[in-house]
């Protein structure tokens, strides 16, 4: 899902052979720092004056040299890295939920609006990610796989599905939570009424205005899984992983075999209902 420090200047004026030795630093007016009589005066200020000329010298006389053009050259563009937005928040199309606690009866429940509060993404469930460079360097997006951070048992509770019309098409990969380290896989966007989307393996080519947008499905059918995505990246004889999270925290999933099942059923002609699995109203394939 990228520092400089300042360099102060430590030029100094020496002053030889007068009553005034050592080094002289101007501040301010000469007059008010020297009061030693008019001898003083008249070596500073022509040390002052020697001293601009010296300094305006050495940034002319490059230029005058070069034909009016500057030879000095700022510092050279730091190497470019991928940099990435993720997102947990959505509440679309099919995704799903099991929240703790939340119960149904045989009435049913009106599909939720938004995700449940206190509710754990069910497996199914998707992550938004944009991927894109730093700069205008191209960078090549080789695969990426899972960290899994810690396993624990499903979440209890009631398993809520999201109902809705078709949408966009999205790219879409999938991935295995109940293995280790495995790898995101790009399959055919699946769900009802999307007309598939096309879909290619790695790699991926970003850099900084061009943009890959992926959605990744999280899927398990044995653990309340925390993890991170591991995305391996390469630019000539560079190479990286860049580390997603859901920001500053591991992504989380669960399956959803240790929750109450619902099921979507028809109220009326048009309006979706969540209903219980064994309510006689679920369609006998859900």
């Amino acid at each position: 899902m990228g520092q400089q420090a300042e360099r102060r200047d430590e030029t100094k004026n020496s002053v030889d052979g007068s009553d005034v030795g050592g080094s002289v630093i101007q501040a301010g007016s000469i007059v008010y720092l020297i009061r030693n009589g008019l001898r003083k005066v008249e070596v500073l200020v022509g040390a002052a004056v020697l001293t601009a000329l010296a300094v305006l010298g050495g940034l002319l006389l490059p230029n005058w040299l070069g034909g009016g053009s500057s030879s000095a050259q700022g510092p050279p563009s730091a190497p470019g890295h991928p940099v990435a937005d993720t997102d947990t928040s959505a509440w679309n199309c099919w995704e799903s939920a099991v929240v703790p606690g939340m119960k149904i009866t045989s009435q049913g429940l009106r599909p939720l609006e938004k995700f449940p509060r206190g509710g754990v993404r069910a497996s199914g469930s998707s992550i938004s990610i944009v991927l894109q460079g730093s700069n205008d360097e191209e960078l090549i997006l080789t695969g990426a796989r899972t960290e899994i951070v810690a396993r624990h048992r499903p979440v209890r509770g009631l398993h809520v599905v999201n109902p809705c019309g078709s949408e966009a098409p999205q790219r879409l990969f999938t991935v295995d939570l109940d293995r280790s380290s495995a790898s995101l896989k790009a399959v055919p966007d699946d769900r009802p009424d999307t007309g598939g989307s096309p879909f290619r393996g790695w790699p991926y080519a970003i850099k900084r205005g061009d943009a890959e947008y992926f959605v990744v499905r999280a899927q398990s059918t044995k653990y309340d899984t925390e993890f991170r995505l591991a995305v391996a990246w390469r630019s000539g004889d560079r190479s990286g992983t860049l580390r997603l999270d859901d920001h500053g925290k591991p992504f989380r999933i669960t399956a959803d075999t240790a929750a109450d099942q619902t099921c979507i059923a028809r109220k009326g002609q048009a309006i979706y209902w969540l209903m219980p699995a064994a309510s006689s109203t679920c369609p006998e394939e859900r």
